[in-house]
């Protein structure tokens, strides 16, 4: 059985009701965080440059249902974008092509890095741990203040539980989508806006909005040299991260801070795991 019925009471203050529900089998639910990865993506990154957007529901993908704006059922958001001039909208448009154009392509050697961690069970760099938190035992009295604070620790534990078993889910899904994508020369990200104008990819996993493991993993595929000030503001960057109230400092003693601790950065990009960190 994959679904299992049963009935709960509810209590609110006097009032006592039953009502039904249906949960997933644990078996089944344990087993979602090492399937995840097999889950159809319909709205995947392309690899070939998407369509330009020429009215609401006409770019982005090849084949796939596209429209420029996020609505969700809304009939009476739909309709004024059919109502709205394309003049009007043409400056949108232009901005969602040039978003959709830029070609994006995996880090190969920081996405070793993570499945290396990931391997190892996490618990590392922000990935979450492979392993729940154990369950308290129940304590040998009979005292009420006792079995009230169990009561409560248990259900902080199955609740930190349920919250690491959706990350590692997540972390399986975009791991999954990164190692498909990894020996692709390039792809690109269709993007649309929602109703307040805020653009975002089509594709809702791995994309340069998500978590730092995203970010982390992805870089663009037509670098650009930086240049003598875009390497200070590298340098600022890095102490903006380094955080410790070196964040705090003027910009030439970020970099200063940075420039007298190149050995250790050099460290951690040559060694991210085995090095002193």
């Amino acid at each position: 059985m994959i679904l299992n019925h049963g009935v709960r009471k509810l209590m609110l203050s006097r009032i006592s009701r039953r009502y039904g529900v249906i949960e997933c089998d644990p078996l089944v639910r344990k087993g979602l965080e090492r399937t995840a990865r097999h889950m159809i993506i319909p709205y995947m990154l392309m690899l070939v440059p998407p369509l330009n957007w020429t009215r609401y529901d006409r770019g982005a993908y090849l084949f796939l249902p596209s429209y420029f704006m996020r609505t969700h059922g809304a009939k009476q958001q739909r309709d004024a974008i059919k109502r709205s001039l394309k003049q009007h909208l043409e400056p949108i448009f232009e901005a969602l092509d040039t978003l959709g154009s830029t070609k994006w392509r995996l880090n190969k050697k920081v996405l070793g890095v993570i499945d290396r961690i990931w391997a190892g069970g996490g618990c590392l760099a922000g990935l979450v741990d492979h392993e729940d938190v154990p369950l308290p035992e129940e304590p040998d009295t009979e005292d009420d203040s006792e079995i009230r604070k169990l009561k409560w620790n248990v259900k902080n534990v199955k609740k930190e539980n349920r919250e690491r078993h959706s990350q590692r889910c997540d972390i399986e899904l975009k791991l999954e989508v990164a190692r498909k994508m990894k020996d692709e020369e390039g792809f690109y990200y269709p993007h649309n806006v929602d109703f307040r104008g805020r653009a975002y990819p089509m594709h809702p996993y791995l994309n340069h909005l998500g978590s730092d493991l995203c970010r982390g993993i992805l870089e663009f595929a037509e670098g650009r040299p930086l240049g003598k000030s875009g390497i200070q503001w590298l340098k600022i960057h890095l102490a903006n991260l380094y955080g410790g109230g070196v964040d705090k400092s003027s910009h030439g003693g970020r970099i200063a801070f940075i420039e007298n601790h190149l050995d250790d950065i050099f460290d951690s990009a040559d060694r991210p795991l085995e090095g002193r960190r």
